[in-house]
C-alpha cells in the first residue's frame, strides 16, 4: 500500500511538472505559430496596404497619439515618454506606448538618432510583438492626422544600459522597444521601415483589462 500511495504522490507531482511546463511554455507556443503564420500572411498584407497608401521617400515623425499592428492584435494610445535623470527612469505605464522624447548626451549628440517607442512587455501593452514576422504591418497615427505605415525589417537585442542601437540614424525607419529574456533582462528593439502614408487615422480601440 505504502508503494502504491508513494507512485500515486509520484505521478501527481510529475503531472505537476508537466502541467507546469505546459502553462509556462504556453506563450512561447503561441508566439511560434504567430511567426509562422506571419510568415505566409505579412506577405499579401503588404502588397494590399502599398496599394492603399501614397508613396512616401520621408517623413518626420511628429507627435504620434496611436499605434496598430493589426495581425498581432495590438492597438494602443502614444504618449511622450520624459526622462527622470534623478531615477533614471523613463515614463511607464501598463496600459500605453510611449515616444522616447529626444535628450543630448554629453557629446552633444542627440539620443534617439531613430524615433522609439517603447512599452512593458505585458498582454496589455507588447507582449504580443513576440509573435512578430517578416514584412509585419505597423501603423502610426500623428495628431495631425496622417497614419504612417512601416514593415518589419529586424530586430537586436542588448543589455539595458547598451544604448547604441539608438545612436545609430536609420533612414525612414522607426524603433519599437521592450524587455526580453526570461527575467526581463534586456532589451529587444526592433526596426521598421516606411511604406507609405495614409491621410486617415487608425482608430485606437481599448480593450477592457482581465
Amino acid at each position: 500500500m505504502r508503494t502504491s500511495g508513494r507512485l500515486a504522490v509520484s505521478g501527481f507531482a510529475t503531472l505537476l511538472i508537466i502541467g507546469g511546463g505546459c502553462y509556462l511554455g504556453m506563450p512561447k507556443l503561441q508566439a511560434a505559430l504567430k511567426r509562422h503564420e506571419g510568415a505566409h500572411q505579412n506577405t499579401a498584407a503588404l502588397a494590399t496596404v502599398t496599394k492603399q497608401t501614397i508613396a512616401q521617400k520621408s517623413f518626420t515623425l511628429q507627435e504620434p497619439i496611436a499605434l496598430q499592428l493589426p495581425r498581432l492584435d495590438i492597438n494602443l494610445a502614444i504618449k511622450p515618454g520624459t526622462y527622470n535623470a534623478q531615477a533614471q527612469t523613463w515614463s511607464l505605464d501598463r496600459t500605453n506606448a510611449f515616444v522616447m522624447q529626444p535628450v543630448t548626451d554629453r557629446s552633444g549628440a542627440v539620443i534617439p538618432a531613430t524615433p522609439v517607442i517603447y512599452g512593458h512587455d505585458i498582454p496589455a501593452v507588447f507582449m504580443h510583438l513576440d509573435g512578430i514576422a517578416a514584412d509585419e504591418i505597423l501603423h502610426i497615427t500623428q495628431s495631425n492626422g496622417i497614419t504612417y505605415t512601416f514593415r518589419y525589417v529586424g530586430d537586436v537585442v542588448v543589455k539595458p544600459h547598451d544604448i547604441t542601437p539608438l545612436q545609430n540614424k536609420y533612414q525612414n525607419s522607426v524603433l519599437l522597444m521592450t524587455c526580453t529574456g526570461s527575467n526581463f533582462q534586456e532589451r529587444r528593439i526592433m526596426r521598421f521601415e516606411l511604406v507609405g502614408k495614409q491621410d486617415v487615422a487608425v482608430e485606437v480601440v481599448h480593450e477592457p483589462l482581465t
